[in-house]
């Protein structure tokens, strides 16, 4: 690439990113969503075709600018200069030998773009995406990114010819296993995969024991007080007695108190990552089939489903995000019942019938 062309690219570059630097982009709206909406546009490359720009790409480039100002929006060499933006024919053979070699039985399926390979991996069950960072039509971190949406269990390896720190931390926040760069050390390829391998085993073992213990505990219906129930599992008297406010505050119809109280619990539990994931998911299933008692509607079968989903989730984000959602019914529940005309009504009925058989005294 000559220096003329490299000056276009890195103009190209600016015009991209001009907005966010000079102070003319929306005030209102993030840096991250500057970079998705510019995203989202058409662009003219030097080349005068009309293309599209990852919001990763754009990052970077915005990254750059702010360390190194225009210059740093030059095209780099890359330590594969000369070499296709796709897998080369040559590092294709390698991984395949590589995989063959490894000991593992592996079903492999194999895309010649970012494209390609988004379509190949939302139809299949893929459980590792080996993927290139620089790939036609969609890179590797834009690809990881869609893939990890729809299948946030997958695993993921890049190979790279760049040794470039803003990659590199792309690809760890995508929780990707690691970052490898070309030509592939056949020793760090085989640790890497192994590793990934054990992993993914240890979760079906997991899974399969989770499997178990929802047949074993969960497939009965709602009871109208979990928090009285005996249980299965041994749980510390601190959560005990969280889950027994929680059980007041439905009971009370308390919204405030019982989002409160939800909140401090998962926060707990979210900086004690050496607990038990069985327990864990055992607490965090008693507490969603408290939830379900106090929304209208949910059944057994609703408790089930959830609490399958719970033992499939890997990360402790996810579970919060469930229970979130079915807090987020609750109160939505609760508040419709106190804006209810009948509300009064409906509370004197309830203590009526809760002290039905008390003796009724002028204390009283």
């Amino acid at each position: 690439m000559t220096f003329d062309q490299k000056q276009k690219t890195a103009l190209f570059r600016y015009s991209v990113i001009a907005p966010l630097e000079t102070g003319n982009s929306d005030p209102s709206i993030s840096n991250n969503e500057f970079f998705r909406q510019a995203a989202a546009k058409s662009y003219t490359d030097p080349d005068g075709k009309t293309v599209t720009v990852g919001a990763s790409t754009i990052e970077k480039w915005h990254r750059a600018y702010k360390k190194g100002g225009f210059d740093a929006l030059f095209p780099r060499s890359r330590k594969d200069e000369g070499a296709s933006r796709k897998l080369d024919q040559d590092l294709q053979s390698r991984i395949r030998f590589l995989l063959k070699d490894s000991g593992h039985a592996l079903h492999v399926l194999e895309a010649p773009n970012g494209r390609d390979a988004l379509k190949l991996v939302v139809d299949s069950r893929v459980d590792i995406l080996l993927c290139d960072i620089e790939m036609p039509f969609l890179n590797g971190i834009d690809l990881a990114r869609k893939v990890r949406a729809s299948n946030p269990d997958i695993e993921i390896l890049f190979f790279s010819g760049y040794d470039d720190f803003a990659y590199v931390k792309a690809a760890l926040d995508l929780k990707a296993v690691s970052y490898i760069l070309k030509p592939v050390d056949p020793v760090e390829f085989h640790r890497l995969l192994n590793e990934i391998i054990g992993r993914l085993e240890s979760g079906k073992i997991e899974f399969a024991k989770s499997e178990q213990y929802i047949e074993a505990h969960f497939h009965d219906t709602i009871p109208q007080s979990a928090a009285a129930e005996s249980d299965p599992v041994s749980i510390d008297d601190a959560t005990s007695l969280a889950l027994q406010g929680i059980d007041a505050a439905i009971r009370l119809r308390q919204p405030d108190t019982l989002s409160r109280q939800i909140h401090t619990l998962l926060n707990h539990y979210a900086h004690l990552p050496s607990l038990s994931h069985i327990y864990i998911r055992y607490v965090c299933t008693t507490l969603l089939r408290m939830l379900l008692s106090a929304v209208p509607g949910q059944s057994g079968e609703a408790l089930q489903d959830a609490a399958s989903e719970i033992y499939s989730f890997r990360h402790f984000s996810d579970i919060i995000n469930l229970i979130e959602h079915y807090l987020s019914l609750a109160v939505d529940a609760f508040q419709q019942e106190q804006n209810a005309p009948n509300y009064a009504v409906f509370q004197v009925e309830k203590y009526i019938r809760a002290h039905y058989n008390e003796e009724l005294t002028l204390n009283t």
